[in-house]
């Protein structure tokens, strides 16, 4: 019996890897989704659009910023309980 368990330890620890990469580029995503809407929001106080239509590209900024946060911290918690886990077997 002890000797699946290892064998069962060794199989998640490989899918850990990919739960840190989810933790790791997560927030990069939402970097990404952050420059892409200032962008936006520049082009758009380029062309002479008022304040008021900038605020779309800035509120999508911070969205996206928001989001690949929560994706990050929720995935860290998931990672550190099943690491903790891994290693108590």
């Amino acid at each position: 019996f002890a000797d699946q368990m290892g064998v069962d330890a060794v199989g998640f620890r490989k899918y850990m890897d990919y739960l840190s990469a989810t933790v790791t580029i997560s927030p990069l995503l939402g970097l990404l989704g952050t420059v892409t809407g200032m962008i936006g929001s520049f082009s758009i106080l380029d062309s002479g659009a008022g304040a008021s239509a900038i605020t779309g590209g800035v509120g999508e900024a911070l969205i996206a910023t928001a989001s690949g946060l929560c994706v990050a911290i929720m995935a860290f918690i998931v990672y550190t309980i099943f690491s903790h886990r891994l290693d108590s077997i």
